[in-house]
């Protein structure tokens, strides 16, 4: 009798993970279409990478969401874009490359899950400490083209209290691709209109 029963108790556990994943597939599908409709409608980089972040703040229930690029001499992180509630002046973090957690992040080619960052203290945060700066658990996921990291995305604390899963980093790793190749887009088209107003400079003064 037990054994039936512990038998029955295993088969819905095995149907409850399935159907999470089913749901977790789903999810993931939907925001991945909701970016890509974004893609397609906002040209504008600026806004478009907002959007795109405040998709993920609403679709993974998170409280803040950061985007941070390595800058020109590769030597620092500094935040581009954030979305959610800070209470510090985000525009002023700079983290230095292999220091932190985004820095950790930045100096290779993997991302990086943290359940609990209460068991983690070898990763020293370079954000001021505030009282209500919680952050308990996060995602931190390289943006990589050419296989080189460009810059790093972040995600904190899922707003059920649940740790983030592999499933959450999976879905992250997707959208940072994404835009990895918006930025270097964007930075190609830069550099091409530089060399356009050169060419033009060059050919006023040889005229």
């Amino acid at each position: 009798m037990i054994t039936v029963f512990l038998d029955q108790i295993g088969h819905y556990f095995k149907w409850h993970v399935e159907a999470q994943q089913l749901q977790d597939k789903a999810k993931s599908l939907e925001l991945l279409y909701e970016i890509g409709a974004k893609l397609s409608s906002i040209r504008d980089e600026d806004k478009l990478l907002e959007a795109i972040l405040n998709l993920i703040v609403t679709n993974l229930q998170v409280d803040r969401c950061s985007l941070m690029i390595i800058d020109k001499d590769r030597k620092y992180l500094r935040i581009k874009k954030a979305v959610g509630k800070y209470d510090i002046d985000v525009t002023k973090v700079k983290v230095p490359i292999g220091e932190g957690i985004a820095g950790h992040v930045a100096m290779g080619t993997r991302p990086l899950l943290i359940k609990d960052l209460s068991q983690e203290k070898h990763l020293i945060s370079h954000v001021p400490k505030k009282h209500n700066f919680r952050t308990n658990s996060l995602l931190s996921v390289p943006l990589v083209s050419q296989g080189e990291v460009i810059g790093v995305i972040n995600v904190n604390n899922r707003k059920d209290g649940m740790p983030f899963s592999d499933s959450d980093m999976e879905l992250l790793s997707k959208i940072a691709s994404e835009i990895a190749a918006i930025l270097m887009r964007s930075f190609i088209a830069l550099q091409l209109k530089k060399a356009r107003e050169l060419d033009s400079d060059i050919k006023k003064f040889m005229a």
